[in-house]
């Protein structure tokens, strides 16, 4: 019911503009209730609720006259004109005015006019097979009068294609008639004659999922694409089968783009980036060699045959990896670690990438490391899977020792003083143990033509620094909030409260748990733990008698105690540990895996490199101080297998000490800041990786809360505090944030500077300050996002130094118009005087500079532009940073500045597209799915509302070679980086039209020259 027709107000939740009958209504209500108003603010999104409100008020008023065409006409005529007004907001009166006629349809002769689909080409609807009306016939009149046609859906039946067989070969049959098609082999649902039948088709493409683990895609969707903008669309719950299409109890919602334009374009736009996925959907082009492996896939498990060999390629998610690795030495880079979570397949990537340096003739001997036999055992049947060869690979592990030596596994301990430095390449599996003293030497002696290190944890907290041997930036960054949606299962996860067992008393040693004294504690209290987590597993486990899980013990004689409380409840239970043999450790994975066990009880086991992809329930019976031991335990969960859906996690460890940080396995979980996670954890609700669910028991949520509000200060005087304890004194920066894991942004919260709040706590003497050094120092929280070039010349002043070249001039202007402003910034001489002069400043530059080298570490390199421009690409520059790099200034030599849109730079020579993924803070609905990447290499983008094609800007648009200029990319997630602080845009490098439709607005979509990164990629899908 709507505003107008409303006859009088409940209590509920609402979002509409007061009218006058509303408050008349509100007026009525008894005093019991409280009403909750909100001012209209001056910058206030009104689209969405005044279009609701018109469309209503207009809706009734025609309704009214429903029977008498021309005062209906009268009317609509008047609001348009209203409209168009003297603004010309929609065009001009000329333009608008009506018409006494109805336009059906426009036909190229010789041609007859198509027929209409049988639903309203205004009005959305729901369908449910009813009695004389099937979605199949729906379905069979959109074809004729479509331009083109998509299909998105999980399975294809040939008894759904037949049925359409005949309406499908009209359409192919007309001239640039398109039909696109994506589907899965999810569940071997789909029948591969229906996919060979579609592929024939004239003018039909198919892409196919062939990642038989994948469960997400369950979307079932037609759009039906009109170029006269009638376009309409399905979605529900019918697969491309004769039930689903004509007597099952489907629902079924057809969209017209007349009634539902942003729903119908936020479809477009999600296919769009289906289509364009390299990785996960990869074309089928009715070949034999595509229906042989099509077949394959749908094939019978029980009927595939067993190669001696299989054929390992990499994954979808692990591709852009690799071609990161790759890039990465075409820029001389050679040292590098890669981060991608437990489960995502680091070994197999190392395989692929050893593989590929191979075949090129960079390498051929090669060492991997890792510590522990079974670990060296997996990798290198991963490596002879890769290479094809059975005989690949000499173990150098218990008493194991090479014959040849050429390539070797070898585990740490075994490697001893032995010369290491003939080697090609180097593969050190989990790197974060290369901090021990053993690893740290082995990495010093090896010179390899390569060097490669695997971890999915790059986050430490005993001082050292993976930078020592890998230098930043690091490949991949495939973490778990991010590889969940790729390549792992996703979780729920329940924190649960065992009030009874208190670990406060347990004594602390080297910033963890006494082991002795921890055990102790937690044997006695066994019988609660498992109890309490009995109760939870019968409670949130949808099949416990299916259950495969793994509880995470402290010591042997702790995991006895758990295992003793399992069977006592009738769960099926066994102890294993890192001294349990290993026949007795592979019969006990083998009965887990299939079903004849429920529970083992571990110790020092499954924390690294070694798959039990079938786990489906983790139980932490002990508190884990390691982020990596926690992250790598959960990874044994993670990994995707065969009907397995999610991970269920019970997190239960009683009443902690308050220096046990059990925050930082939740950031290492979910990707959050100290602040995000503060307020997930407050508000119970935030963003999560898909799929997944966190629940918290009260007392864990206050603990958790009570904790993070210690250690992550929340005002200026927390912060301050912070910095005056005596152990914290005289660190520099670096030192500083690494202790506390305080952020950045924090330290230059609010304009101050690392120099004055250490002035503030009495910890540094700070001389008065002019005008103009004070501002400076108040703007370096500007500079947070700088990396590459900009630091080096940057580095340079503070010491005295000025660029011989205009590039590095223009990189120092960029540091001027941040901190002295625009106007200052126009002449050099009198800012390098400045900065002489303010030792403060240069003083902070060079606390912060190694900061942000290590944090804003980018594969750049230049953009070849021209000479004297020093853009690099992927790079991030405030809008006023690029008119530097372009030197663009006003009239009076001021540099300007943007913001956003299409901005003019050189001349004529280069169209900067400025765009904000999400284009305000209030979320606009109307804006939000128009500018985002279809894939790394493409970019779905609109011009502003008012931009013609025949206008000069739409021209130079849409060829922009033929006049003259480059379009250049830039891109930021949203406007604000933090409160006050503007977001700088990331530089993606030269773009090329690809593909273009309408005006006011002209949808394009661009072609990059150069990958995006893949977390701005991810950050810009409007599918998940």
């Amino acid at each position: 019911m709507g505003t107008f027709r409303r006859p009088h107000l409940t209590a509920g939740v609402y979002d509409e503009l007061l009218t006058r009958h509303s408050a008349a209504l509100l007026a009525a209500l008894s005093s019991e209730h409280d009403v909750v108003r909100k001012d209209v603010g001056a910058q206030e999104d009104l689209v969405s609720p005044l279009t609701g409100l018109l469309t209503e008020a207009i809706g009734l008023a025609l309704g009214e006259l429903r029977n008498d065409p021309t005062r209906s006409l009268a009317l609509a005529e008047s609001v348009l004109r209203l409209l168009s007004g003297a603004d010309h907001l929609l065009g001009t009166y000329d333009e608008l005015s009506l018409l006494p006629e109805r336009i059906r349809a426009i036909v190229a002769r010789p041609s007859t006019a198509p027929g209409l689909p049988i639903g309203s080409l205004h009005t959305s609807r729901l369908l449910v097979n009813a009695e004389g009306e099937s979605l199949l016939d729906h379905l069979r009149s959109e074809f004729d009068s479509a331009d083109r046609v998509d299909l998105l859906c999980s399975f294809v039946k040939l008894s759904g294609v037949e049925k359409l067989r005949a309406a499908l070969e009209r359409h192919s049959e007309m001239r640039h008639r398109r039909l696109r098609v994506l589907t899965t082999t999810y569940m071997r649902a789909t029948d591969a004659l229906a996919i060979e039948r579609l592929a024939a088709l004239p003018g039909c493409e198919v892409k196919v999922s062939y990642d038989a683990s994948m469960t997400r895609l369950h979307a079932k969707a037609w759009v039906f694409h009109r170029d006269s903008g009638y376009s309409t669309a399905f979605v529900g719950s019918s697969n491309l089968s004769h039930a689903a299409q004509t007597d099952g109890l489907e629902w079924n919602v057809r969209l017209t783009e007349q009634d539902q334009p942003a729903v119908l374009a936020q479809m477009v736009e999600t296919f769009e980036q289906y289509w364009n996925d390299p990785y996960q959907f990869e074309r089928f082009d009715g070949s034999n060699t595509h229906r042989t492996r099509l077949r394959a896939a749908l094939a019978p498990e029980e009927s595939q045959t067993v190669n001696a060999w299989f054929d390992l390629e990499a994954k979808d998610f692990q591709r852009p990896v690799l071609a990161e690795l790759a890039h990465a030495r075409t820029l001389g880079r050679h040292r590098n670690l890669l981060v991608a979570a437990t489960g995502t397949g680091k070994t197999v990537m190392a395989a692929l990438d050893y593989r590929a340096l191979r075949e090129a003739g960079k390498v051929d001997s090669l060492l991997f490391v890792a510590h522990r036999k079974e670990i060296l055992v997996q990798a290198r049947k991963v490596f002879r899977a890769a290479l094809r060869s059975a005989s690949f690979g000499e173990l150098w592990v218990d008493g194991l020792r090479p014959a040849v030596g050429r390539h070797v596994f070898a585990s740490i301990e075994s490697l001893g003083d032995d010369d290491v430095s003939r080697f090609d390449m180097v593969i050190v599996d989990e790197a974060h143990h290369s901090a021990a003293r053993t690893w740290d030497t082995l990495l010093r002696r090896v010179a390899p033509c390569e060097l490669l290190g695997l971890t999915g944890t790059p986050e430490r907290t005993d001082g050292w620094s993976y930078a020592l041997h890998f230098p930043p930036p690091w490949v991949g960054n495939l973490r778990v909030w991010n590889a969940i949606p790729a390549a792992l299962v996703p979780f729920r996860y329940y924190v649960i409260d065992v009030d009874e067992v208190s670990l406060a008393d347990v004594a602390w040693v080297s910033g963890r748990y006494a082991p002795e004294a921890l055990a102790g504690k937690l044997v006695t209290a066994a019988e609660v733990f498992v109890e309490r987590a009995v109760k939870a597993i019968h409670e949130f486990v949808a099949r416990p008698e299916g259950m495969r899980a793994l509880a995470f013990c402290v010591n042997v004689a702790h995991a006895k105690a758990v295992h003793a409380c399992f069977l006592a409840r009738g769960l099926r239970a066994q102890v294993l540990t890192g001294e349990t043999g290993t026949a007795e450790r592979e019969a006990a994975q083998g009965a887990l895996n299939a079903g004849s066990l429920q529970v083992l009880c571990v110790v020092d086991l499954y924390n690294e490199g070694v798959d039990v992809p079938n786990v489906n329930t983790l139980l932490f019976f002990r508190p884990t101080e390691s982020a990596t031991v926690f992250l790598q335990q959960l990874g044994r969960g993670l990994r995707r297998a065969r009907d397995k859906a999610e991970l269920v996690v019970f997190d239960l460890t009683g009443r902690q000490r308050a220096e046990f940080r059990f925050d930082r396995r939740l950031r290492g979980l979910l990707g959050h800041t100290p602040r995000q996670l503060r307020e997930f954890v407050d508000q119970g609700f935030g963003r999560l990786p898909a799929g997944c669910h966190v629940v918290f028991g009260e007392r864990s949520r206050v603990d958790i809360l009570a904790q993070l509000r210690r250690s992550i200060p929340d005002n200026l005087a927390g912060l301050r505090a912070l910095l005056a304890e005596p152990t914290h004194a005289h660190l520099s920066l670096a030192e500083f944030l690494d202790e506390t894991e305080v952020l950045l942004e924090d330290i230059y919260r609010h304009r101050q500077s690392w120099r004055s709040l250490r002035s503030a706590v009495g910890l540094a003497v700070v001389p008065t300050l002019d005008g103009a050094e004070e501002e400076a120092l108040a703007n370096v929280h500007k500079l947070l996002h700088v990396g590459g070039e900009r630091l080096e010349t940057w580095a340079r002043l503070a010491e005295g130094g000025w660029p011989p070249d205009e590039a590095g001039r223009r990189r120092a202007r960029m540091l001027f118009v941040v901190l002295y402003g625009k106007e200052t910034a126009a002449n050099d001489d009198p800012c390098r005087a400045l900065l002489a002069g303010h030792a403060a400043v240069r003083a902070e530059l060079v606390e912060l500079i190694p900061v942000l080298r290590d944090r804003n570490a980018t594969l750049a390199e230049a953009a070849s532009l021209s000479p004297e421009n020093p853009l690099a690409l992927h790079e991030r520059y405030l809008g006023v940073e690029l008119s530097v790099a372009f030197d663009q200034r006003t009239q009076v030599g001021v540099f300007r500045d943007y913001y956003t849109g299409v901005e003019r730079a050189s001349g004529k020579a280069y169209d900067l597209l400025l765009v904000t993924l999400e284009k305000s803070a209030a979320t606009k609905e109307h804006l939000k799915y128009r500018d985002f990447p279809l894939s790394d290499l493409r970019f779905h983008w609109q011009s502003k509302a008012r931009t013609r094609r025949a206008t000069e800007e739409g021209r130079r648009l849409l060829d922009p070679g033929r006049e003259g200029c480059t379009a250049l990319l830039f891109v930021r997630e949203r406007a604000d980086d933090r409160p006050q602080v503007t977001m700088a845009f990331r530089y993606l490098g030269p773009v090329d039209p690809d593909g273009d439709h309408g005006e006011r607005p002209i949808t394009i979509e661009w072609a990059l020259r150069y990958p995006m990164p893949g977390s701005l990629a991810r950050a810009g899908r409007v599918a998940g």
